[in-house]
């Protein structure tokens, strides 16, 4: 999904952008998309935290099947969204031809795809680093 944000990028560099008399209302179309990527920040860490402390805190086994199926759900929960900011960064290019805007939902975009990545999702890595702490001496 981050490679679909640098496709975006280049589809931006490649797009003119439309020719617009500039006017004082210029922002007010992009900072409610940035108030729609603020609530979906807040979605996918809600989402995470469901996922991770409910879910996985101490309820299910992270070699049973479940752990398996809620993986690619929440997943997908998570992930789509993030991608959908990258989306909005591009409609407020197109319709403002500011790259400062664009360029600002792709970072919040990319952000939260490394920040959301399958790694830091997969209960049993959340297993294996329990596992090391326990066994691990203490000085």
């Amino acid at each position: 999904m981050v490679v679909s944000d640098a496709y975006y990028v280049l589809t931006a560099a490649q797009a003119k952008p439309p020719e617009r008399v500039s006017s004082d209302g210029d922002w007010i179309f992009p900072a409610m998309l940035l108030g729609a990527s603020v609530l979906v920040v807040g979605w996918t860490v809600l989402l995470r935290w469901i996922y991770k402390r409910v879910l996985f805190g101490k309820r299910l086994s992270p070699d049973s099947v479940w752990s398996y199926v809620l993986l690619p759900v929440f997943g997908m929960l998570i992930w789509a969204p993030c991608g959908a900011v990258a989306v909005y960064g591009l409609i407020a290019f197109f319709s403002t031809g500011s790259f400062v805007w664009f360029f600002a939902f792709i970072a919040i975009s990319c952000a939260l795809l490394i920040i959301h990545m399958p790694l830091f999702l997969d209960p049993r890595r959340q297993r294996s680093a329990d596992v090391a702490t326990r066994t691990s001496i203490a000085p």
